[in-house]
């Protein structure tokens, strides 16, 4: 597997996750806080999906596939699996803590680690591009802090 090809998987994970939380927001317009959280949690996940797709069309306008990756192959097919276990059971459950349990979900499948892992992959204005926009977004005074993100998830520090 070539790092365009784990680009472009990726680019569809994080699409896929902020399309979850976005689902989950309407989901539960009644609870203006959850709500909100989901939507910032989509934003994040629209974030990396728009940075990923920019760093693959890199590759292509210079038509390189860049490093042969096998490791991140296993890596994919197991966020995919867990992903598409978790959309089903979105789909076939409506409730309050379904839907948090998809929450705790998301976070566990360490999408950040596998993502984290793809910058290093990249070309040094790609890392550089990304450790600007992770600043920026982490001054964002409405995207709750990590720590906030897991008390509410029910995780402890």
């Amino acid at each position: 597997m070539y790092v365009v090809e784990v680009l472009e998987q990726c680019a569809a994970l994080a699409t896929r996750v902020a399309r979850l939380y976005r689902q989950l927001a309407e989901r539960f317009p009644h609870d203006p806080a959850r709500a909100q959280l989901w939507r910032e949690l989509a934003f994040l996940e629209e974030t990396h999906a728009e940075v990923l797709q920019r760093e693959l069309r890199s590759f292509e306008e210079r038509e390189e596939t860049g490093d042969f990756v096998p490791e991140m192959a296993e890596r994919l097919r197991q966020a995919e699996a867990t992903l598409s276990a978790i959309e089903a059971q979105l789909a076939a459950s409506q409730g309050p803590d379904a839907a948090i349990e998809a929450s705790v979900a998301l976070e566990q499948m360490h999408l950040e680690e596998l993502y984290d892992d793809l910058v290093i992959q990249g070309e040094p204005a790609f890392r550089l591009l990304m450790e600007r926009l992770e600043g920026a977004l982490a001054r964002r005074p409405e995207i709750p802090p990590t720590l906030v993100r897991r008390q509410w998830l029910g995780r402890q520090p």
